[in-house]
């Protein structure tokens, strides 16, 4: 019993003895830390002033719109917008190369484009079931035997789809919704681009657009376009001109106006190409089977 009791006792004494050395460097440890951080505080000359740090300027195409005045006809963020709409804007327009009204809405749920084809035309939309009434700026474009003018996509900034029967803030119009296409605005800051297109059908079209502050009370902006192409179908053939001239009055520091203008002149020789007699095509024809290659007022059937 002495001999165990007197081992357990060196035991105990042994571990005692090994903890205090570690405790022991563990606070050795701990006070060199301190001082060495106090040393680097008291030295100023191991600071770096606010004034020489870089400032790193962060730019990207601006694809996720924030804002919207479809809902509510006031500029509202889209998160706090409690209805269904869509923002289409000018960084996706030019990313995919979207020509026309029925490209731009390929991506959008609930609204299909290019119902008939290719429609020199009208664009011929159908959102949740019904034709939407379309409208330029928040006023509602002339409605004739189609809810659509064919207004070109080139003078938008952006286009916005207010999906539902929420569209009612607008007046009378389909319970499916509108489609608010929305003018190029001028802006403060020089900017502007030109291109130039060529492609099948001997499709060449010319396009340019510049803004920018003349004065710190006038802002002007300027969009072109013109074009003369071909179809896929013999004897259709388009040609367009666009210019929409546009400025902003800076009238005080919370406080100016716009003014919008636009003219589009179309010349459409031939049918729109997108619609074709059901004879010969989905049904028998006595002369046989129609070459949609063909302008149908042009076959004798």
């Amino acid at each position: 019993m002495t001999g165990r009791r007197r081992s357990a006792q060196r035991t105990s004494l042994i571990g005692a003895g090994r903890r205090g050395r570690l405790l022991g460097g563990a606070t050795a440890l701990a006070i060199a830390a301190a001082s060495a951080t106090a040393a680097v505080a008291a030295d100023p000359t191991s600071a770096t002033p606010a004034s020489d740090v870089e400032t790193v300027v962060v730019t990207a195409p601006h694809y996720v719109p924030q804002e919207t005045s479809s809902a509510t006809k006031l500029q509202t963020p889209l998160i706090e917008t409690p209805q269904s709409v869509t923002v289409i804007n000018r960084d996706q327009i030019d990313l995919l190369n979207w020509q026309n009204l029925g490209q731009s809405v390929r991506y959008t749920a609930g609204i299909v484009g290019e119902n008939y084809g290719s429609d020199e035309r009208v664009d011929w939309l159908t959102l949740r079931g019904f034709y939407p009434v379309q409208y330029v700026d928040g006023l509602q474009a002339p409605v004739g035997s189609v809810t659509n003018i064919g207004l070109d996509l080139y003078g938008s900034q952006s286009v916005e789809i207010l999906k539902g029967p929420s569209s009612v803030l607008y007046g009378l119009t389909p319970p499916g919704g509108i489609v608010n296409m929305t003018s190029r605005r001028p802006e403060d800051s020089f900017s502007g681009s030109v291109q130039g297109l060529y492609g099948s059908y001997d499709d060449r079209q010319v396009a340019g657009d510049v803004t920018g502050a003349v004065s710190q009370y006038l802002s002007l902006r300027l969009t072109s376009l013109y074009y003369n192409r071909g179809t896929q179908t013999d004897g259709v053939n388009s040609e367009r001109f666009y210019v929409a001239p546009a400025a902003t009055l800076h009238l005080g520091a919370n406080t100016s106006l716009t003014l919008l203008s636009y003219y589009q002149w179309d010349d459409v020789r031939g049918d729109g190409g997108g619609f074709f007699p059901a004879a010969g095509i989905y049904s028998a024809n006595p002369p046989g089977a129609f070459d949609v290659q063909h302008e149908p007022g042009r076959l004798r059937l």
